[in-house]
């Protein structure tokens, strides 16, 4: 049996993603997707929310680690300051979307394996992948990050198994 890795992004507030949203609405709206992809695989599963997206993935491959993050390119964060806490000096010169790819790819592979991916994995990730492409890194690591609606960013990082992962799609609220 092959891997299989199901996620999902959705938006749950309309407008502009300048306010957060409460963290209990985001946190019981990320449950309540994650309930609706469980059916299909519940094994394993990782979830994540910013301002008025979430995002969630499952697997029902034993074995196979996963992790998602979802973030909201926000124009004023002071993304030269953060990204040299977790980069040093390789992150100058990054550019904002080279940032927010970078920012989720260390989020989600902590949610996946407990622990920082080291600076090198991640300008790896960053000159492996591209839009919706699978970019499998060393130790068996493998990523994929797309933008989703206006101004997320979001990655899904796993490893365990070589799969394409099934992307539900950007589900719009109700």
């Amino acid at each position: 049996m092959g891997v299989r890795i199901i996620y999902a992004a959705q938006i749950i507030a309309a407008g502009p993603p300048v306010k957060r949203l409460p963290r209990a609405m985001q946190s019981q709206a990320a449950r309540d997707l994650l309930a609706r992809i469980a059916a299909r695989a519940e094994a394993v599963s990782s979830r994540s929310h910013s301002r008025t997206a979430i995002a969630v993935a499952a697997t029902e491959t034993p074995g196979v680690s996963i992790g998602i993050d979802i973030e909201w390119m926000a124009p004023e964060r002071p993304v030269a300051a953060i990204a040299g806490s977790y980069l040093g000096a390789a992150a100058s010169g990054l550019s904002i979307p080279e940032f927010y790819r970078a920012w989720t790819f260390y989020e989600a592979f902590f949610k996946a394996f407990q622990h920082a991916p080291s600076p090198a994995l991640i300008l790896e990730a960053l000159s492996s992948s591209g839009e919706h492409t699978v970019c499998r890194l060393r130790d068996g690591i493998s990523a994929i990050q797309h933008r989703v609606a206006d101004g997320f960013q979001l990655s899904l990082v796993w490893s365990g198994g070589d799969c394409i992962p099934d992307y539900l799609g950007e589900l719009v609220c109700d």
